[in-house]
């Protein structure tokens, strides 16, 4: 070893710039060599949960990817989970008045994917604490209030999502001014969430139950039950892209008169 160490002293004394080049060149071969084992190397980092028929998407410096592809520089230490099996969602309503001065009650079942492209929108929405409002919401409080429509489960959700928006700024304007209040924190708190089944359910119930609410109400007596499970199927699709879903199929869609 100190043969070695003094060879390299008499190759810097002779050609110092030589030297210092290719020292910097091997470090950079040793580099790559490293992050190219390491990118084509099995993920078998342990997790905390284990997520059957999920993605498993780590942040990358081109986006949020899938943690077999494209993260040759991936952030081993954050993970998080994206539903990729399809999963349903039901929507109901027990009691509406359409324009036609008859009384329905309405059951739908969607089913719901999200495309593997839209992974990155989907995590920058949920994971990426970027403060943007929900486009589900915000679409289901257009459609559900229209009309003076009763209250139904898509109400109760929308009121309970934006009160606890509303309860997470007064929190946060009472820390900023004790002085509290710090980026680090909601950072950290972005970063420890991993999955995002329950928020992504509620925005699309939220949509769904509105659309439903909204065709029963427009078109139910005058339309084939058919016609309306396809209208429904249309304005279903429309209502997931705003949550970075699509919906592939209505497996159940009943409309029922009330007589009684």
């Amino acid at each position: 070893m100190n043969n070695f160490f003094e060879l390299i002293d008499r190759i810097f004394r002779a050609d110092p710039v030589t030297t210092v080049c290719l020292i910097v060149l091997l470090a950079v071969v040793l580099t790559a060599l490293w992050l190219f084992r390491k990118h084509n190397r099995a993920d078998n980092s342990p997790d905390l949960l284990d997520y059957e028929g999920y993605y498993k998407v780590a942040l990358t410096p081109t986006g949020y990817a899938p943690t077999d592809r494209n993260n040759l520089f991936r952030t081993l230490g954050g993970f998080y989970y994206l539903r990729k099996d399809p999963f349903s969602i039901e929507v109901s309503i027990d009691e509406i008045e359409a324009d036609n001065g008859k009384k329905y009650r309405a059951l739908a079942v969607a089913m719901t994917v999200m495309p593997e492209d839209r992974i990155d929108f989907v995590c920058r929405r949920y994971f990426g604490n970027s403060g943007n409002g929900s486009n589900a919401d915000a679409m289901a409080a257009i459609m559900s209030r229209s009309g003076g429509m009763n209250a139904s489960a898509a109400d109760i959700l929308l009121e309970q999502r934006l009160k606890d928006r509303s309860s997470s700024s007064d929190d946060m304007l009472k820390q900023i001014l004790s002085g509290n209040a710090s980026a680090s924190s909601d950072k950290k708190r972005s970063t420890e969430k991993t999955n995002c089944d329950a928020e992504i359910d509620m925005d699309l119930t939220i949509a769904f139950s509105a659309a439903l609410k909204n065709l029963v109400k427009e078109q139910a007596g005058t339309m084939s039950d058919e016609e309306l499970k396809k209208k429904f199927l249309g304005q279903a699709m429309l209502a997931a892209m705003s949550a970075g879903h699509a919906v592939t199929e209505i497996p159940i869609f009943n409309i029922i008169e009330i007589t009684d």
